[in-house]
């Protein structure tokens, strides 16, 4: 299973269908809020996707959710956008939150800076901004194994 992670697109449609271009072999995608808008009426042109959108503190007038738990390939994860969690002043409050909801993974955005770590037991991912500098993130999950990875189209 192949999963695109995108964040913070802020209105860049194009950004987002390059990345969806580039990855032929994902099965899924999660937008991890600021742009929750154009990820809602992308899904109606890439519907063989699984689609997974949060919002975030940009995000006007979406009823997606703040933050949403889902399963992947037998995995929890947590996915939000990180502004409410303050990521930008530290991962502390996303891994609390993480443990607290029990899940393996944590995807975030917000501070538009790509990262993958591990902290307390929990992979931390924030596939930067798609909309600004074209990354994102990739989890490909292959039976119990997770392999995160962060990405630009063409790289």
């Amino acid at each position: 299973m192949r999963i695109v992670v995108i964040s913070d697109s802020h209105g860049n449609e194009t950004a987002i269908r390059t990345v969806l271009k580039a990855e032929p072999q994902a099965t899924a995608v999660i937008h991890l809020g600021d742009g929750a808008a154009e990820a809602e009426r992308l899904k109606a042109e890439f519907p063989a996707l699984e689609w997974h959108i949060v919002r975030g503190n940009c995000d006007v007038g979406t009823t997606a959710p703040v933050n949403d738990c889902i399963s992947v390939g037998g995995h929890r994860v947590y996915l939000t956008h990180g502004h409410g969690e303050r990521v930008k002043s530290g991962l502390l409050t996303l891994c609390y939150t993480a443990r607290e909801r029990e899940v393996e993974i944590a995807l975030y955005g917000h501070t538009h800076v790509p990262s993958i770590d591990f902290q307390s037991g929990v992979m931390l991912m924030n596939p930067g901004s798609v909309g600004y500098q074209g990354s994102y993130g990739i989890l490909e999950i292959r039976s119990r194994d997770v392999i995160p990875s962060l990405c630009r189209p063409g790289t």
